[in-house]
C-alpha cells in the first residue's frame, strides 16, 4: 500500500490542502521519497494537481450527498481525490477507484471506510442525475467568486478562455545551454533522446516523455535547464550585453539569472539577489551546475535601499513579488490560498521596490518589471503609478514579434502573456532611464 500512487496522492493533498504546503514541492519530495514506476508518477502528478484545481466543483458533488464538508479531515481528502478520477479521468476503471479509496481510508481513517465507501458508490449510482451548481461560472471552471470578478472586469472579452486555459495541465518547456551547443547542433546530437523543437523560439525545447530532469544526464552535465517559456522571453527582451553589469533582485531560484549569463556569454557581472540565504543558495547551485563564472549571488531585501547598487546597473530586472494569478496552471492552490486583502498587502511591497530597483539604474539603463500575475492592479497600475512620479523613465517598445503565435495583449508596450502549453501567464513592462 506504501507504493500505491492513490495512496501517495492522498498524502500530498492532505499536506498542500491541510497544511498549506506549495503542490510543486510537495510533489517532488514525495515523488523522490516514493519508489513508484514512471506511469504511477505520472498519475500521482495528475490527481494531486487536478484534485486542487477543480476542488469547488468536486465539493459541490460531494455536497449532494454529505450534509456538511469536514474540510480538515483526511477523509474528504481521500473522497475529492477519488471524485476527481471518477468525474474527470476517462481511462480509470471505477472500481480500482472505489476500492483504493476504501483500503486508503483504512490505513488512514478507519472509522470513516464505511462512509467512503457508502458516498463513492452513492455517486456512481447517481452521477448522471447529480444537478450542476447554480452558479455555472463557479461550478464548471472551479474558481471563487471574486477571482471570476476580477478576470470579468479586467479581461472582458477572454476571461473564460483564460480561466480555462489555466486549468489545463502545461507541458514543461526546457532551455539549451547556448554557451555549450547552438540549438541546431543540440537537437541533432540528441535527436534520439525524444527532443522535439519549439519552434520559432531562440532556446526552447520539449522533451518527449520525460518525467524527473533532474535524473537526465543532459540536466546534470548543464547542458538543460527547466525554464517556462515566459521566463525565457523575458531575458531575450531584457537583451543583455558582454560586459554589462546587470542586476537581478528578486532572482531566486536563478532560472532568469543564469539564462541572463548564457546570453551574455557569461561575460560580465549579474549581481544576483533574493531575501533568504536558502533561496540565495538554489542561485547559487543553478551557477554551479551551468559552469557560470558571471554570478555574484548576495542576500538582499529588495525593500531596502543597498547603496552598494545606487547608479550600478545597466539593466535592472524586477522580478516582483505577486499574486501569482498566471501561474494557477501549476500552484493551482493560489485558487484557494490568496484572497483579495493578500492582493492590496503585496501591491504596497511592488510598489516600494520598483521605486527603490529604479535608483540601481545607470543613465539610459533599462529597468524591467515582470510579474506572474494577471491582475492589471499588480502590472499596468504599478507601471503608471510609477511614471507619474519619475518622469526620468519611459516605456521603451518591446518587439511583439518575439511572442510567435502565443497570445498575449498589448496596452501601450506593457505586455500581459496570456497562459498557454509551454508558458505561464505573465506580465512585463520595459522601462529606460532617461
Amino acid at each position: 500500500m506504501i507504493n500505491n500512487a492513490r495512496y501517495v496522492s492522498v498524502l500530498i493533498l492532505d499536506q498542500v490542502l491541510n497544511k498549506k504546503a506549495y503542490s510543486n514541492l510537495a510533489l517532488k519530495e514525495n515523488l523522490d521519497r516514493y519508489n513508484l514506476k514512471d506511469v504511477d508518477k505520472k498519475l500521482v502528478t495528475e490527481i494531486v494537481y487536478g484534485t486542487i484545481k477543480f476542488k469547488l466543483s468536486i465539493d459541490n458533488v460531494i455536497r449532494n450527498f454529505v450534509k456538511k464538508i469536514d474540510e480538515n479531515h483526511i477523509s474528504t481528502i481521500i473522497l475529492r481525490s477519488a471524485i476527481y478520477q471518477l468525474k474527470y479521468l476517462d481511462k480509470i476503471p471505477e472500481y480500482a477507484v472505489l476500492n483504493e479509496s476504501v483500503e486508503i481510508s483504512k490505513k488512514l481513517c478507519r472509522n470513516k471506510s464505511g462512509f467512503i465507501n457508502g458516498v463513492l458508490r452513492n455517486y456512481l449510482s447517481n452521477k448522471d442525475n447529480i444537478k450542476s451548481n447554480k452558479n455555472t461560472l463557479q461550478d464548471e471552471y472551479s474558481f471563487v467568486a471574486w477571482m471570476i470578478k476580477l478576470f470579468k472586469n479586467q479581461y472582458p472579452k477572454n476571461y473564460i478562455d483564460l480561466m480555462a486555459s489555466l486549468n489545463e495541465r502545461g507541458e514543461t518547456c526546457y532551455r539549451i545551454n547556448s554557451l555549450k551547443f547552438s540549438k541546431e547542433q543540440f537537437l541533432k546530437k540528441f535527436k534520439d533522446l525524444g527532443l522535439k523543437d519549439v519552434e520559432g523560439f531562440r532556446n526552447a525545447v520539449k522533451i518527449n516523455g520525460s518525467s524527473n530532469i533532474s535524473d537526465n544526464d543532459l540536466y546534470k552535465d548543464g547542458l538543460l535547464s527547466v525554464q517556462n517559456l515566459s521566463s525565457q522571453l523575458v531575458c531575450e527582451i531584457l537583451d543583455p550585453k558582454e560586459g554589462e553589469n546587470i542586476i537581478d533582485l528578486c532572482a531566486a531560484p536563478g532560472g532568469k539569472t543564469t539564462y541572463i549569463a548564457e546570453l551574455i556569454k557569461d561575460n560580465g557581472k549579474i549581481i544576483s539577489c533574493d531575501i533568504h540565504n536558502h533561496r540565495v543558495e538554489l542561485i547559487k547551485n543553478s551557477a554551479k551546475r551551468l559552469n557560470l563564472k558571471s554570478i555574484d549571488c548576495f542576500v538582499n531585501d529588495a525593500t531596502l535601499v543597498n547603496e552598494r547598487f545606487i547608479d550600478l546597473a545597466d539593466k535592472v530586472l524586477l522580478d516582483a513579488p505577486c499574486s501569482g494569478l498566471g501561474v494557477i496552471k501549476k500552484k493551482p492552490e493560489i485558487k484557494w490560498f490568496k484572497n483579495q486583502s493578500d492582493l492590496e498587502e503585496i501591491i504596497y511591497i511592488q510598489r516600494k521596490i520598483i521605486s527603490i530597483a529604479s535608483k540601481y539604474v545607470k543613465s539610459n539603463g533599462i529597468l524591467m518589471y515582470t510579474t506572474c500575475t494577471l491582475n492589471k492592479n499588480e502590472n499596468e497600475q504599478i507601471i503608471k503609478e510609477f511614471l507619474k512620479e519619475n518622469n526620468n523613465f519611459i516605456i521603451e517598445p518591446i518587439d511583439t514579434k518575439i511572442f510567435g503565435d502565443l497570445k498575449f495583449e498589448n496596452n501601450n508596450g506593457m505586455i500581459t502573456l496570456f497562459p498557454g502549453q509551454l508558458n505561464d501567464g505573465f506580465f512585463m513592462s520595459k522601462l529606460k532611464r532617461i
